[in-house]
């Protein structure tokens, strides 16, 4: 017995809308499909088909469907790219426990503080770091009008590979997301370059596997339970705690918010979510752009955090605590 899906819809639709005759179309699907199977297209079956297309009936599970061959997918950034549409759902999961800096802008860096984070994983035992974005300041890469020369990128680099080269004393594995002084870099060679040059610029296989590097901004952390979104997002605000309420709406986790350069901690207005601001390792009087014009936006704070056990610390450069193993 022959169904509708087997028909060559669109043929007989073309067919019937240029005038041809139900038997025509009947005999021509019966050639076509007897090649598979003994089968006989009648001319009842084409005037119901026609019938329908008469009076708007002919439901889209009578038309021919989509053609299984696909364009071929892959995952960005995870996957190899196989030539077809890359799929942007690659970003990180992990679990356990991390300290989680930002904001280093190597070279414009505190370095006195960027020696805290080995500090605080020794005294904790966690021997995971996770930078979550702008590693280097990438002056020379970005498109703004300077008034003051910016370091080469030579000189970023040198740097960055100093600060990783320290931090891997003690860390066994260290994330680097990208930022958007990163993305200056990638951004600049209109996606002929990726997060991976930037890797191996950094020398990061030298550092025996544990560097690792993804294009994503973000990765969830799972700690002990506790579901954690690290990213380092696009948007701003001066006002704390403002940016990361956003993120708790949108991911349904606790979030580490970095790119602000403040710090403070809070839950979201529901009091489901844990919020905390984390400032950045850099040194502002060493940034021109922040330091020679005037404005009214707060000072840069310098902090980072570790998540542990589920809970979490905030660590600032006068050793103070904003707080002390906090949990959910």
């Amino acid at each position: 017995m022959i169904t509708r899906n087997e028909l060559d819809i669109d043929y007989i639709i073309q067919s019937l809308l240029t005038g041809k005759s139900y038997s025509d179309i009947a005999n021509r699907e019966t050639t076509r499909l007897s090649t598979e199977k003994d089968v006989i297209v009648s001319r009842s079956m084409i005037a119901g088909i026609h019938r329908d297309l008469k009076e708007g009936t002919l439901r889209p599970s009578q038309q021919k469907r989509i053609d299984d061959k696909y364009i071929p997918t892959y995952v960005w950034g995870v996957e190899p790219d196989n030539g077809g549409l890359p799929l942007f759902i690659g970003h990180p999961q992990i679990d356990g426990d991390a300290v989680v800096i930002s904001d280093v802008h190597a070279p414009f860096t505190d370095y006195e503080f960027a020696e805290k984070p080995n500090e605080v994983g020794e005294h904790y035992g966690v021997k995971r770091l996770i930078i979550a974005g702008d590693l280097l300041d990438s002056g020379t890469q970005n498109k703004f009008r300077k008034k003051v020369r910016p370091p080469t990128f030579s000189t970023d680099l040198e740097m960055g590979r100093k600060l990783l080269a320290y931090w891997s004393e003690w860390f066994d594995e260290m994330w680097f997301l990208p930022g958007n002084h990163d993305d200056w870099f990638l951004e600049n060679e209109d996606g002929d370059i990726n997060i991976q040059d930037i890797y191996h610029l950094l020398r990061g296989d030298s550092l025996r596997g544990m560097f690792i590097d993804t294009p994503y901004a973000r990765v969830t952390l799972n700690s002990s339970g506790e579901v954690w979104t690290i990213p380092h997002q696009a948007e701003n605000n001066v006002t704390s705690l403002v940016t990361g309420e956003k993120l708790v709406n949108k991911y349904r986790t606790n979030v580490i918010v970095p790119h602000q350069h403040n710090h403070a901690w809070g839950y979201d207005r529901y009091g489901h979510n844990v919020i905390v601001d984390i400032g950045g390792l850099h040194d502002e009087n060493k940034m021109a752009y922040m330091t020679l014009k005037t404005s009214t936006r707060p000072k840069f704070d310098k902090s980072f955090a570790v998540i542990i056990d589920g809970g979490f610390d905030v660590i600032t450069p006068d050793a103070r605590h904003l707080a002390s193993r906090k949990f959910i």
